[in-house]
């Protein structure tokens, strides 16, 4: 009898070690699955709108980035007892982690998109189009970070698991990568259906990149020129214009 109760105990013993190996070795947790390589252009884009989706859903443009940075600059009223403008509230604050993590799932899945893509037998204008378009979100959701928080970490490639923990960045060293990718995404297409990024997108935020470079004192006089000869540039295209005034009618 005692010798089952250690054959059994051996076996529980080796069942353990197992799974930790397993937990160690566990792929990243993304809506993508970032095994799959693609092997069509719809699944390339069916993965690329998921992207888009992150971006506009709660803890991101769906709410909480049009709340939190009106709330963080002292321009408007909140009842919320945390005060962002003050800069006296904790990383515990349920708003501040949903801003923070509703951007770097963003970024975590753009990640894993780009990973994929590249490794796809799509071709190459494919690969640039949609690779150019996730670019720029991770762009904006970089910048998004930086605006608000400073200081961030950095991961353009998809994590060995998920949660993992790094050093922040300096702002400059993020912001440098942001420019790098609407750099990259300024040869997709001028032209997009509503609701999709274009290479206009692309040049309208990097003069906006720029002009915040400028004004934190990163390579200023070069950066204000960047800015200047980004805004001429989309400007000059006629590609937007300013809503027209609305008459009030008493």
């Amino acid at each position: 009898m005692k010798r089952y109760k250690y054959y059994i105990l051996s076996l529980v013993a080796l069942c353990s070690f197992s799974a930790c190996d397993a937990l160690l070795d566990e792929e990243p947790l993304y809506s993508q699955n970032s095994n799959i390589v693609f092997q069509s252009e719809n699944n390339a884009e069916l993965a690329l709108l998921g992207c888009y989706g992150y971006m506009a859903s709660g803890n991101a443009y769906g709410q909480m980035w049009q709340e939190v940075p009106i709330i963080a600059s002292g321009l408007g009223w909140t009842q919320r007892p945390e005060d962002l403008n003050a800069l006296n509230t904790l990383a515990a604050n349920g708003l501040v982690s949903s801003t923070w993590n509703g951007m770097y799932k963003v970024i975590s899945e753009i990640n894993a998109f780009l990973e994929s893509i590249e490794k796809s037998s799509l071709s190459e204008s494919i690969k640039n189009q949609k690779g150019g378009e996730a670019k720029i979100l991770r762009a904006l959701a970089y910048y998004n970070l930086v605006s608000l928080f400073g200081d961030v970490p950095l991961k353009t490639i998809a994590s060995s698991s998920e949660g993992i923990s790094i050093a922040r960045s300096p702002r400059e060293e993020v912001l440098n990568q942001v420019v790098a990718d609407l750099k990259d995404a300024t040869s997709i297409s001028e032209t997009s259906t509503v609701g999709r990024v274009n290479s206009w997108t692309a040049k309208a935020l990097l003069g906006k990149v720029y002009y915040k470079m400028a004004a934190l004192g990163i390579n200023a006089a070069a950066n204000w020129q960047n800015a200047k000869e980004m805004f001429d540039e989309v400007y000059a295209s006629k590609v937007y214009s300013l809503e027209p005034l609305s008459l009030i009618h008493i």
